[in-house]
């Protein structure tokens, strides 16, 4: 009965490891949303990165797409987004 027992606790902190890697990426990203709420700026920077990762060249993209489909609109429409991302996002990695 005992090695039963401690199998189980083995199984158990084995599923709880694994629970733990699977909801770090949210708990992260939940934990900077939180130690932003009270800065709008930074607030919107965490929402960016947040909207961007795994995509960084999504805003150079749209850009190119607008200018090549000589949209007239798409100056306005890139007022919205902080002007710093938009040069974070052409720039080589660690240099912003």
């Amino acid at each position: 009965m005992k090695r039963g027992a401690a199998a189980a606790a083995k199984l158990g902190t084995a599923v709880c490891a694994v629970a733990l890697l699977l909801a770090w990426p949210q708990a992260r990203h939940g934990a900077r949303l939180l130690a932003a709420q009270d800065d709008p700026a930074r607030l919107s920077d965490v929402q960016l990165d947040s909207a961007l990762a795994g995509q960084p060249d999504l805003i150079a993209g749209n850009i190119t797409a607008a200018l090549d489909s000589h949209d007239a609109d798409w100056p306005a429409a890139s007022l919205n987004l902080p002007m710093h991302a938009m040069l974070r996002s052409t720039q080589p990695c660690g240099s912003g």
